[in-house]
C-alpha cells in the first residue's frame, strides 16, 4: 500500500514551453511610491495623503467656479432689473 513516488521532473512536457507558476498572487507594488518616499510614511497613508489633496482640489475648483458663475449672473440680472 504504502510506497514511494518519483518523478522525473525532466520527462515532463510543458505546452507552453516553461514551467507553470504555483498560482500564488505577485507581490503587491505601491501605485504611490514615490510619494510614500517623499513623505517617508507607507503606501496606505500615501493613499490617503492624495485622497485628500484631490478632494481638496475638487473643492478648490467647485468653490472658485461657483464664485465666477454667481458673479457672472447676479451683476447679469441686477442690470436687467435697472
Amino acid at each position: 500500500m504504502g510506497g514511494i513516488l518519483e518523478l522525473n521532473i525532466s520527462a515532463f512536457v510543458w505546452l507552453s514551453e516553461t514551467m507553470p507558476d504555483d498560482g500564488s498572487e505577485p507581490p503587491s507594488r505601491c501605485v504611490l511610491a514615490g510619494l510614500a518616499e517623499l513623505l517617508n510614511v507607507s503606501c496606505e497613508v500615501a493613499i490617503v495623503v492624495a485622497n485628500i489633496i484631490g478632494f481638496g482640489l475638487l473643492g478648490a475648483v467647485l468653490i472658485v467656479s461657483f464664485i465666477i458663475i454667481k458673479r457672472k449672473y447676479v451683476y447679469y440680472n441686477f442690470a436687467i432689473t435697472l
